[in-house]
Parts: C-alpha cells; sequence; structure tokens
C-alpha cells in the first residue's frame, strides 16, 4: 500500500511524469512494480486534463498483457473521433 500512497503523490505533484499517447488526447502510461526487483513489471494508465480536474485512474495491468492497453487506446481514439 505504501508503493501506491507513494506513487499517487507522484502523479498528484506531476502528472505528466507518465508517458503520453501519441494519438489519444491527455492519456498517460506509467511503469510500476510492487516490489523493488520488480520495476516495470505493471502499467498504469491514467487521464489527466488540467489542474481543474481530478486524475482518473483507467487501467493497471501486467506490462505483457499489452493487447489490453491496444484496446483501450483504440476504443478512446474511436470515441474521440
Amino acid at each position: 500500500m505504501e508503493k501506491i500512497d507513494e506513487l499517487s503523490a507522484q502523479i498528484a505533484f506531476n502528472p505528466k511524469i507518465g508517458k503520453k499517447f501519441q494519438n489519444v488526447n491527455n492519456i498517460y502510461k506509467i511503469s510500476i512494480g510492487l516490489a523493488k526487483e520488480n520495476k516495470g513489471e505493471y502499467n498504469l494508465v491514467y487521464f489527466y486534463n488540467n489542474k481543474l480536474n481530478p486524475i482518473y485512474l483507467i487501467n493497471i495491468f501486467r506490462k505483457n498483457e499489452k493487447d489490453i492497453l491496444s484496446k483501450v487506446v483504440e476504443t478512446l481514439i474511436q470515441e474521440n473521433s
């Protein structure tokens, strides 16, 4: 739980700390690990628009589950078109 609190504080302080998706506005991805030796084991995807709006968690998934991320991105692109 301490790791999640630390990550939440980092994102709150600098919402653009994650890697921005190229074809989707305001969606960011950050790699996390639940243990020190497993850094980058999971990806956390979140939405950030501006300082006046909250940050929304979209999904957390294992790094090897990239097809989930692709589906999320495709859906967001279709909805924003």
